[in-house]
């Protein structure tokens, strides 16, 4: 190798490391993915890697998306019911108000 191919290497793995990609990876993987990079970056099969620790976040969301579902489920329902209850007595009250008179 020539002294131009060692600096071109040492600048490809200084821009790899200090990419603004790699800088948004590192921020927005938490310290449960982080280790998946390392092992992607030292073994260089980092886009597997990625989407391995993208697999793993998507199954999290799903699990939290579920969870947060079945909360508001009940909270819609009860506010889909008062909603058809008001609308039905302010259809029949002029009704039975009009039998009283």
């Amino acid at each position: 190798m020539t002294p131009a191919d060692v600096a071109m290497a040492e600048l490809m793995v200084f821009s790899a490391t200090n990419s603004r990609k790699m800088g948004y990876v590192r921020r927005t993987c938490t310290d449960r993915g982080m280790p998946f990079v390392h092992i992607g970056e030292s073994t260089g099969a980092l886009p597997a890697m990625l989407n391995s620790v993208a697999e793993f976040y998507e199954e999290d969301v799903q699990t939290a998306l579920g969870a947060s579902m079945a909360l508001i489920e009940p909270i819609i329902l009860i506010v889909m019911a008062i909603f058809v209850g008001g609308v039905l007595i302010s259809l029949y009250l002029p009704i039975f108000t009009l039998g009283v008179h």
